[in-house]
Protein backbone atom coordinates (compact mmCIF):
# COMPACT_ATOMS: atom_id res chain seq x y z
CA UNK A 1 0.00 0.00 0.00
CA UNK A 2 2.92 2.27 1.06
CA UNK A 3 3.89 1.67 -2.50
CA UNK A 4 0.83 2.83 -3.83
CA UNK A 5 0.82 6.07 -1.88
CA UNK A 6 4.25 7.03 -2.96
CA UNK A 7 3.93 6.88 -6.50
CA UNK A 8 0.50 8.94 -6.62
CA UNK A 9 2.72 11.32 -4.21
CA UNK A 10 5.39 11.43 -7.54
CA UNK A 11 2.53 12.05 -9.89
CA UNK A 12 0.61 15.20 -7.87
CA UNK A 13 -0.84 18.51 -9.87
CA UNK A 14 2.04 21.01 -10.78
CA UNK A 15 -0.37 24.29 -10.82
CA UNK A 16 1.15 25.84 -13.45
CA UNK A 17 0.50 23.19 -16.48
CA UNK A 18 -2.06 23.89 -18.69
CA UNK A 19 -5.87 21.85 -18.28
CA UNK A 20 -4.99 18.81 -20.23
CA UNK A 21 -1.91 18.86 -18.06
CA UNK A 22 -3.63 19.08 -14.95
CA UNK A 23 -6.39 16.65 -15.69
CA UNK A 24 -3.25 13.85 -16.71
CA UNK A 25 -1.73 14.52 -13.32
CA UNK A 26 -4.62 14.28 -11.44
CA UNK A 27 -6.30 11.30 -13.26
CA UNK A 28 -4.79 8.67 -11.32
CA UNK A 29 -6.09 10.11 -8.04
CA UNK A 30 -9.87 11.11 -9.84
CA UNK A 31 -9.82 6.98 -11.01
CA UNK A 32 -9.77 5.99 -7.81
CA UNK A 33 -11.74 8.68 -6.50
CA UNK A 34 -14.40 6.99 -8.52
CA UNK A 35 -13.18 2.87 -7.68
CA UNK A 36 -13.87 3.86 -4.16
CA UNK A 37 -16.69 6.38 -3.73
CA UNK A 38 -18.23 6.42 -6.82
CA UNK A 39 -17.57 10.21 -7.94
CA UNK A 40 -17.22 10.50 -11.78
CA UNK A 41 -13.43 12.30 -12.69
CA UNK A 42 -15.51 14.39 -14.61
CA UNK A 43 -17.36 15.79 -11.80
CA UNK A 44 -14.38 15.83 -9.73
CA UNK A 45 -12.50 18.15 -12.65
CA UNK A 46 -15.16 19.78 -13.56
CA UNK A 47 -15.02 21.37 -9.42
CA UNK A 48 -11.22 21.50 -9.39
CA UNK A 49 -11.23 23.62 -12.45
CA UNK A 50 -13.98 25.67 -11.42
CA UNK A 51 -13.28 26.31 -7.45
CA UNK A 52 -9.53 26.37 -7.78
CA UNK A 53 -8.47 27.18 -11.99
CA UNK A 54 -7.30 23.47 -11.83
CA UNK A 55 -4.69 23.94 -8.27
CA UNK A 56 -3.69 27.50 -9.63
CA UNK A 57 -5.82 29.54 -6.67
CA UNK A 58 -3.89 30.73 -3.85
CA UNK A 59 -5.95 28.18 -1.42
CA UNK A 60 -4.82 25.48 -3.62
CA UNK A 61 -1.01 26.91 -4.13
CA UNK A 62 -0.93 26.79 -0.36
CA UNK A 63 -2.96 23.42 1.10
CA UNK A 64 -3.63 21.33 -1.91
CA UNK A 65 -7.22 21.93 -1.69
CA UNK A 66 -8.10 22.09 -5.02
CA UNK A 67 -11.90 22.25 -3.79
CA UNK A 68 -12.26 24.92 -1.27
CA UNK A 69 -13.27 22.25 1.15
CA UNK A 70 -14.19 24.50 4.13
CA UNK A 71 -12.24 23.03 7.48
CA UNK A 72 -14.70 21.67 10.34
CA UNK A 73 -12.74 19.90 13.15
CA UNK A 74 -15.88 17.49 13.81
CA UNK A 75 -15.90 16.42 10.02
CA UNK A 76 -11.65 16.55 9.52
CA UNK A 77 -9.11 15.21 11.56
CA UNK A 78 -6.59 16.75 9.03
CA UNK A 79 -4.74 19.96 8.84
CA UNK A 80 -5.89 23.16 7.81
CA UNK A 81 -4.96 26.07 5.73
CA UNK A 82 -6.03 29.83 6.90
CA UNK A 83 -6.71 32.25 4.03
CA UNK A 84 -6.27 36.03 4.17
CA UNK A 85 -9.61 36.49 5.21
CA UNK A 86 -9.75 34.09 8.11
CA UNK A 87 -11.35 31.25 6.61
CA UNK A 88 -9.92 27.56 6.81
CA UNK A 89 -10.20 24.92 4.45
CA UNK A 90 -9.04 21.79 4.79
CA UNK A 91 -5.24 20.84 4.35
CA UNK A 92 -3.31 18.38 2.59
CA UNK A 93 0.01 16.78 2.18
CA UNK A 94 -0.48 16.87 -1.78
CA UNK A 95 -3.33 16.98 -4.28
CA UNK A 96 -3.79 12.96 -4.35
CA UNK A 97 -4.91 13.27 -1.01
CA UNK A 98 -6.99 16.24 -2.01
CA UNK A 99 -8.75 14.17 -4.34
CA UNK A 100 -9.10 11.32 -2.59
CA UNK A 101 -10.56 13.27 0.26
CA UNK A 102 -12.83 15.12 -1.85
CA UNK A 103 -14.47 11.87 -3.53
CA UNK A 104 -15.29 11.02 0.16
CA UNK A 105 -16.95 14.23 0.95
CA UNK A 106 -18.93 14.23 -1.98
CA UNK A 107 -19.89 10.48 -1.45
CA UNK A 108 -21.40 11.08 2.26
CA UNK A 109 -23.29 14.66 0.96
CA UNK A 110 -24.67 13.20 -2.09
CA UNK A 111 -24.24 9.48 -1.67
CA UNK A 112 -27.70 9.34 -4.20
CA UNK A 113 -25.50 10.95 -6.94
CA UNK A 114 -22.98 8.35 -6.49
CA UNK A 115 -21.96 5.25 -8.63
CA UNK A 116 -24.14 6.93 -11.66
CA UNK A 117 -23.69 9.24 -15.05
CA UNK A 118 -22.06 12.38 -14.08
CA UNK A 119 -25.33 14.05 -15.38
CA UNK A 120 -26.92 12.90 -12.21
CA UNK A 121 -25.47 15.25 -10.03
CA UNK A 122 -27.11 18.20 -12.20
CA UNK A 123 -30.64 17.31 -9.73
CA UNK A 124 -28.60 17.71 -6.84
CA UNK A 125 -28.97 20.63 -4.60
CA UNK A 126 -26.97 22.44 -2.24
CA UNK A 127 -23.27 22.67 -2.13
CA UNK A 128 -23.14 26.68 -2.91
CA UNK A 129 -25.58 28.67 -5.10
CA UNK A 130 -28.69 28.14 -6.54
CA UNK A 131 -27.88 25.95 -9.67
CA UNK A 132 -24.32 24.98 -8.72
CA UNK A 133 -24.52 21.59 -9.51
CA UNK A 134 -26.07 22.74 -13.04
CA UNK A 135 -22.79 24.88 -13.63
CA UNK A 136 -20.59 21.82 -12.94
CA UNK A 137 -22.32 19.47 -15.01
CA UNK A 138 -22.23 21.89 -17.89
CA UNK A 139 -18.74 22.56 -17.51
CA UNK A 140 -18.44 19.10 -17.35
CA UNK A 141 -20.09 18.82 -21.09
CA UNK A 142 -18.44 21.93 -22.54
CA UNK A 143 -15.20 20.43 -21.51
CA UNK A 144 -15.89 16.89 -22.74
CA UNK A 145 -14.57 15.74 -19.31
CA UNK A 146 -16.81 12.82 -19.37
CA UNK A 147 -14.60 11.36 -21.38
CA UNK A 148 -12.16 10.60 -18.59
CA UNK A 149 -15.11 8.71 -16.71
Amino acid sequence: MNWIIFCIWALTADPEKSREDYIRSNLLAAKIGQLLYGVPPSIQFSQAITESGGGKSYIAKNSNNHFGIKYYPAAFAGGYFTDRAGCKYRSYFNAFFGYLDHARFISQHYQSRCWKDYQQFAGAGGYGKAGYWQKIVRFAEAKKLYRYD
